[in-house]
């Protein structure tokens, strides 16, 4: 990968802390939300839906 996005790096790191119960799912929506404005990509409405439908049980993959 030619740039280093330390936003995209955040959320990936959120991700894992989730799984390892030190975060909440609310701040890993916010990780991922910073990261897709670093790397300059719009949320959709429908992407909005998928977020509240994972809730509390958030998955990373």
């Amino acid at each position: 990968m030619g740039h280093k996005r330390p936003e995209v790096e955040k959320a990936v790191q959120s991700c894992v802390d989730a799984l390892e119960g030190r975060v909440s799912p609310q701040e890993v929506r916010e990780a991922f939300e910073a990261a897709a404005k670093e790397a300059s990509v719009d949320l959709s409405p429908e992407q909005e839906v998928s977020w509240q439908f994972f809730g509390s049980s958030l998955r990373c993959s």
